[in-house]
């Protein structure tokens, strides 16, 4: 479904009994959802041309708890844990009530932070571009249709883009004898930061760690979970996915109410991985120069490259027969399908990989 544009879509339909079905044997366990796409119609030319762009933003966050009421609360649950240590356990009362002020002249020993604002952006573009072009004749009538899509992230290193390319084509050859020549293909792209900041851990980081010290290095975050640092320098994961396929038959009408049909309809799928992580040392506030340790997860440097190549072929006959005597319908089918598929995987890994800012 997801390999059919939307402005290509003439009708869908269901099929869930299991005479309906059964032609597609053990695939149509859950039932069948059938696709028709548009085509052009004799004597109608038409061009359309659509364009969208909007935003997507979140529809609702977390609020983000303030530095001193995180403070005070940290003392809170000591408290309740040890009621007779008093109520700073954790953060003397000089640290709660005066943890703002000091950070404007200390921010290194007195960071201030608001997580969701530094990964999580207010909204994100995205358009969408598609052009429809039908004509045809008696004999010959023709579909073709493009759509272009993109969608960037909420974060960074986060987008989506896709291509898509489809034309139908129908020949009337005689009156007994029509054909009928399909071709569609589809290139998209997306791309993720190497680590998923949807994880909860970017919810749970207190604002009392610097996502920077003060001289510009990257903060250490509780030894090694800088989310932002992983997001912006820590490599990518990027898939691409190629769809060429096609469908040709022919319609033969040997007699008032018979007709026999035949489809053949191959399918091609390429496909690349490239996952890139790379090492991201962290630094204290008062020796810049020494690396103290890695983030989690990215001790070393490390590229992964994943092909998928894929091939099926569906090869369809069919016979209907319909006739009507009088009052009474005669309505019969009989058909036939073949399906073949073949799957082949090839991947490559590389640790400790030399070339840090490769690819």
């Amino acid at each position: 479904i997801n390999q059919v544009s939307p402005d290509d879509v003439e009708s869908m339909s269901v099929l869930k009994d299991a005479a309906s079905a059964s032609i597609y044997g053990s695939r149509a366990a859950a039932g069948v959802i059938v696709i028709t796409t548009k085509r052009a119609k004799q004597d109608d030319l038409s061009l359309n041309y659509n364009f969208e762009y909007g935003w997507e933003k979140p529809t609702t966050l977390p609020g983000y708890v303030g530095v001193q009421r995180f403070l005070e609360m940290t003392n809170e649950l000591r408290y309740n844990d040890n009621p007779s240590g008093g109520w700073y356990q954790t953060y003397t009362e000089d640290q709660v009530n005066n943890w703002l002020k000091y950070h404007e002249t200390d921010p290194d020993k007195y960071p201030v932070e608001d997580w969701t604002e530094l990964i999580m952006g207010n909204s994100a573009p995205r358009q969408t571009h598609s052009l429809n072009i039908a004509g045809g004749s008696k004999a010959v009538k023709t579909k073709a249709s493009f759509r272009y899509d993109k969608t960037d992230g909420l974060y960074v290193n986060r987008n989506y883009e896709r291509y898509m390319i489809r034309v139908n084509n129908d020949f009337k050859i005689n009156k007994w004898l029509e054909a009928h020549l399909d071709v569609n293909y589809s290139r998209s792209r997306n791309e993720e930061p190497h680590k998923n900041p949807m994880d909860k851990e970017w919810r749970s980081i207190p604002g009392i760690y610097a996502v920077r010290w003060s001289n510009g290095a990257w903060g250490d975050v509780k030894d090694g979970g800088n989310i932002v640092q992983m997001l912006h320098d820590g490599g990518t994961k990027t898939t691409w996915k190629n769809r060429l396929g096609g469908k040709a038959g022919v319609d033969i009408t040997p007699i008032e109410g018979l007709k026999i049909s035949g489809v053949i309809a191959p399918t091609y799928n390429f496909d690349k991985v490239k996952s890139f992580r790379k090492q991201l040392p962290y630094v204290y506030a008062d020796d810049p120069n020494k690396v103290q340790g890695y983030n989690n997860g990215f001790f070393t440097t490390y590229l992964n490259e994943n092909r998928n190549d894929s091939y099926d072929v569906t090869t369809q006959f069919f016979a209907n027969y319909n006739k009507s005597f009088g009052q009474h319908d005669l309505s019969a089918m009989i058909g036939y399908e073949d399906y073949y598929a073949f799957w082949e995987n090839l991947s490559a890994s590389r640790d400790q990989y030399e070339l840090t800012n490769f690819p």
